[in-house]
């Protein structure tokens, strides 16, 4: 079984049952339109790797879109269950440096536990910092299907704006 993967511009992220909104909830869904404004994700045509436009109203709920998005793009996460928790944060001088270090966070966090991610709660994100819980579970490949490695977020490309109330940001993955 290969990674769950929409054709790219289809929209993917939490939905209202499963917390997709913010920086809470389970990985995967469509496009989320609640209280807090539009939030989600999706992938972008790359020649080479993955890359991937995220969005959300603030920049707890980007980073949560965000880190959904690269764990997605590793492994089976609808069938991920959250019994354990890890801990990442990340530091950087701008919004950007800071997301793309959290990602890496995220990333290093899958790749050095034996552990697959189905769920990430952002506890804070600002231009300078961030923190967050995921949860999830060792990783069982009968149940989980073969993990893709994703070496990397990278600076390549990266762009975040604002526009319409909402940031947006598209990040490209090293496969």
């Amino acid at each position: 079984m290969s990674p769950r993967r929409g054709p790219p511009g289809r929209p993917r992220g939490g939905d209202a049952e499963d917390g997709g909104a913010g920086g809470g909830g389970r990985v995967g869904g469509s496009a989320q339109k609640g209280g807090r404004g539009d939030a989600g994700w999706t992938e972008v045509e790359h020649t080479a790797d993955v890359a991937f436009r995220a969005w959300a109203p603030d920049l707890s709920g980007l980073f949560g879109e965000c880190a959904r998005a690269v764990l997605s793009q590793m492994a089976d996460v609808a069938r991920v269950e959250p019994m354990r928790g890890v801990a990442v944060e990340a530091s950087g001088p701008s919004e950007l440096e800071t997301l793309i270090r959290f990602l890496n966070e995220v990333l290093f966090a899958s790749s050095s536990g034996g552990l697959v991610f189905g769920a990430v709660e952002v506890l804070e994100a600002t231009s300078t910092g961030a923190s967050a819980r995921l949860s999830g579970e060792p990783y069982d490949p009968s149940r989980h299907g073969p993990l893709t490695e994703v070496k990397a977020a990278t600076y390549h490309g990266a762009q975040l704006r604002r526009s319409g109330g909402l940031i947006e940001v598209t990040i490209i993955l090293d496969i």
